[in-house]
Protein backbone atom coordinates (compact mmCIF):
# COMPACT_ATOMS: atom_id res chain seq x y z
CA UNK A 1 0.00 0.00 0.00
CA UNK A 2 1.47 3.55 -0.87
CA UNK A 3 0.74 6.94 1.05
CA UNK A 4 -0.68 8.62 -2.04
CA UNK A 5 -4.48 7.70 -1.11
CA UNK A 6 -4.36 9.63 2.14
CA UNK A 7 -2.65 12.66 0.46
CA UNK A 8 -5.86 12.65 -2.22
CA UNK A 9 -4.27 10.88 -5.15
CA UNK A 10 -5.83 7.65 -6.34
CA UNK A 11 -4.64 5.12 -9.36
CA UNK A 12 -1.15 5.23 -8.70
CA UNK A 13 1.01 3.17 -9.94
CA UNK A 14 5.17 3.15 -10.26
CA UNK A 15 6.75 4.75 -13.29
CA UNK A 16 10.49 4.30 -11.71
CA UNK A 17 11.74 3.52 -8.23
CA UNK A 18 15.03 4.73 -6.81
CA UNK A 19 16.64 3.88 -3.35
CA UNK A 20 15.29 7.45 -2.14
CA UNK A 21 12.56 8.44 -4.54
CA UNK A 22 9.79 6.83 -6.12
CA UNK A 23 8.02 7.98 -9.33
CA UNK A 24 4.34 7.64 -9.46
CA UNK A 25 2.14 8.47 -11.75
CA UNK A 26 -2.03 9.26 -10.35
CA UNK A 27 -5.12 10.66 -10.49
CA UNK A 28 -5.60 14.04 -8.18
CA UNK A 29 -9.07 12.88 -6.43
CA UNK A 30 -10.03 16.49 -6.43
CA UNK A 31 -10.48 17.40 -10.17
CA UNK A 32 -9.23 14.05 -12.12
CA UNK A 33 -6.30 15.69 -12.89
CA UNK A 34 -3.34 13.46 -14.27
CA UNK A 35 -0.17 14.19 -12.06
CA UNK A 36 3.18 12.57 -11.82
CA UNK A 37 4.45 12.33 -8.22
CA UNK A 38 8.06 12.57 -7.03
CA UNK A 39 7.86 10.92 -3.88
CA UNK A 40 10.28 10.03 -0.77
CA UNK A 41 10.71 6.05 -0.99
CA UNK A 42 11.18 5.97 2.76
CA UNK A 43 12.07 8.53 5.43
CA UNK A 44 13.40 11.38 3.27
CA UNK A 45 16.84 12.78 4.02
CA UNK A 46 17.43 16.42 4.43
CA UNK A 47 18.73 16.78 0.82
CA UNK A 48 15.95 15.07 -0.80
CA UNK A 49 13.75 17.75 0.98
CA UNK A 50 16.06 20.60 0.07
CA UNK A 51 15.99 18.66 -3.71
CA UNK A 52 12.50 18.52 -4.24
CA UNK A 53 11.73 22.08 -2.40
CA UNK A 54 14.27 23.71 -5.01
CA UNK A 55 13.11 21.89 -7.82
CA UNK A 56 9.51 23.33 -7.08
CA UNK A 57 10.54 26.46 -6.73
CA UNK A 58 12.05 26.86 -9.61
CA UNK A 59 8.82 25.60 -11.85
CA UNK A 60 6.60 27.92 -9.63
CA UNK A 61 8.84 30.68 -11.11
CA UNK A 62 8.61 29.42 -14.73
CA UNK A 63 5.88 29.79 -17.14
CA UNK A 64 6.89 28.21 -20.64
CA UNK A 65 4.76 25.91 -21.87
CA UNK A 66 7.35 23.43 -23.09
CA UNK A 67 8.23 22.94 -19.09
CA UNK A 68 5.94 21.33 -16.96
CA UNK A 69 4.13 22.94 -14.35
CA UNK A 70 5.02 22.24 -10.75
CA UNK A 71 1.16 21.89 -8.83
CA UNK A 72 1.94 21.41 -4.88
CA UNK A 73 4.93 20.10 -2.43
CA UNK A 74 3.97 18.15 0.12
CA UNK A 75 5.30 17.56 3.55
CA UNK A 76 3.49 14.82 5.32
CA UNK A 77 5.35 12.70 8.42
CA UNK A 78 7.95 10.32 6.73
CA UNK A 79 7.36 11.90 3.32
CA UNK A 80 8.30 14.73 0.92
CA UNK A 81 6.58 14.63 -2.15
CA UNK A 82 6.58 17.28 -5.75
CA UNK A 83 3.19 16.64 -7.82
CA UNK A 84 3.86 17.71 -11.30
CA UNK A 85 2.04 18.68 -14.31
CA UNK A 86 1.53 14.85 -16.30
CA UNK A 87 1.88 15.39 -20.04
CA UNK A 88 1.07 11.79 -20.96
CA UNK A 89 4.66 10.95 -21.80
CA UNK A 90 7.31 8.48 -21.17
CA UNK A 91 10.47 8.58 -19.48
CA UNK A 92 13.91 8.90 -21.12
CA UNK A 93 14.66 5.51 -19.78
CA UNK A 94 11.77 4.13 -21.27
CA UNK A 95 12.08 5.66 -24.05
CA UNK A 96 15.41 4.38 -24.62
CA UNK A 97 14.59 1.00 -23.18
CA UNK A 98 11.91 0.49 -25.54
CA UNK A 99 14.59 1.27 -28.41
CA UNK A 100 13.44 3.74 -31.66
CA UNK A 101 10.25 2.55 -33.29
CA UNK A 102 11.02 1.02 -36.82
CA UNK A 103 11.72 3.85 -39.32
CA UNK A 104 12.10 6.43 -36.80
CA UNK A 105 14.95 8.42 -37.67
CA UNK A 106 17.55 8.84 -35.13
CA UNK A 107 19.71 11.93 -36.44
CA UNK A 108 19.70 14.98 -34.75
CA UNK A 109 19.57 17.77 -36.74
Amino acid sequence: MNQLGFLGYRDAHVLEQRADRTLWRAIRESDGCPVIIKASSSEPTPSLVQSLQHEYDVLQRLDVPSVVRAYAIIHAPGLVALVLEDLGGQSLDAAIGAGLEPGADSSIE
